[in-house]
């Protein structure tokens, strides 16, 4: 039983990492699409505005 637990609790934090690597992943990349794309800073500003919308309604 105890193992099982400690299993769930590493399953959990493994889990919680894979979640904030990819938020940081689509972070530099939403930055790196930036950089690349600069004459079309308008454009990403409506992206960014649609995700953070997005985000603050998934929080």
């Amino acid at each position: 039983m105890r193992v099982t637990g400690l299993k769930f609790i590493r399953l959990k934090v493994i889990f919680t990492i894979f979640i904030i690597s990819l938020s940081f992943c689509s972070f530099f990349v939403t930055l790196s699409f930036m950089i690349f794309h600069m004459p079309h800073i308008y454009d990403f500003w409506k992206m960014y505005n649609v995700y953070f919308i997005f985000f603050s309604r998934w929080k």
